[in-house]
């Protein structure tokens, strides 16, 4: 939950201040040129800088080095923020913590993430049917009506027009697509069992091998195969098999316990839930990764025991 916290904080700092700059304890040491790959790692970015949509927007970041990033590890932190700041015994945290939510609408936006506006709208479709399914008929005319009260007043806000820009402005959808298919077939073609190890880079674009990014076109090069999504890097680097094993442990914990009527159930499935979406679109090997890990954890720690399944303990909780 405070990781939620401190995600929305720094993607406020890049929203209001999208100038702030300092170097970090590592840099006053060693020194890092600041055109290469490093610098993202080392420097403290507050924002990327972007201008697809015709005019200079930055893109909250920080803490982390991309505005992808802020996105992917945001969309996995706000289930553990739900269910330890805005459950009924959080104290203090509580009142701050419809605070944090509600100011956490700013960088989303901000953000130009599609793929995390996807996945929260995918998730709340999710905890409905998992409300209703429960019998939780009141929690969820409640959760339905902030959601239409919330929905109205972003419609209304300054925030619309830029989600609305962005929706009309898919730069990436071409390349992305491009990427993707040369991945599988590159894939099952050369090698479909154990795949190639590691991400490739790509000689030229799509349209020529003479192509590449420019300082005026950065987007006419190509990323390099197995990147843009976690999960066609799953492909390129593990192979048809290494993903299919992976996919079916992770879809296999969803299963297992997506039924079981307990917040802690819901809030572990939400976050696979979104980390499988996320997958599609966003490169989660770092802590993303290990988000949903700790998720899962939680899962089997709270419900398995020796002899239990979930279905017992599930019953003997309600």
């Amino acid at each position: 939950g405070l990781m939620f916290v401190y995600t929305v904080l720094g993607g406020l700092a890049g929203v209001l201040f999208p100038r702030l700059d300092f170097p970090s304890l590592l840099e006053l040491v060693v020194h890092v040129p600041s055109d290469n790959f490093l610098s993202f790692l080392l420097h403290p970015w507050v924002n990327t800088p972007s201008d697809f949509l015709g005019y200079d927007q930055p893109r909250p970041a920080a803490p982390f080095s991309y505005a992808n990033d802020w996105g992917n590890n945001l969309g996995l932190f706000l289930p553990f923020f739900w269910g330890s700041w805005l459950r009924r015994d959080a104290g203090w945290r509580r009142p701050i913590g419809v605070v944090v939510l509600v100011a956490s609408l700013v960088p989303i936006a901000y953000s130009l993430n599609r793929g995390l506006w996807a996945g929260l709208i995918a998730a709340a479709v999710l905890v409905a049917l998992r409300l209703a399914a429960m019998g939780r008929v009141r929690v969820l005319q409640v959760t339905v009506a902030l959601l239409i009260i919330g929905a109205a007043a972003f419609v209304v806000s300054p925030l619309y027009d830029t989600v609305a820009l962005r929706v009309d402005t898919p730069h990436s959808n071409d390349r992305r697509a491009e990427l993707s298919e040369e991945v599988i077939s590159k894939t099952v073609v050369l090698s479909p069992l154990l795949g190639y190890g590691e991400t490739r880079g790509v000689s030229g674009n799509f349209a020529s091998i003479a192509g590449g990014s420019t300082p005026d076109c950065e987007q006419c090069g190509v990323p390099p195969l197995g990147t843009q999504g976690f999960l066609w890097r799953l492909i390129f680097t593990t192979g048809l098999l290494g993903t299919l094993l992976f996919l079916a442990f992770v879809i296999g914990q969803f299963l297992r316990f997506v039924r079981a009527e307990d917040p802690v159930a819901l809030i572990g499935c939400l976050v696979i839930f979104l980390a499988l979406i996320f997958s599609w679109v966003y490169d989660s090997l770092e802590s993303p990764l290990f988000t949903m890990m700790i998720a899962i954890g939680l899962l089997n720690r709270r419900f398995l025991r020796e002899g239990q399944t979930v279905r017992s303990v599930s019953a003997s909780r309600s």
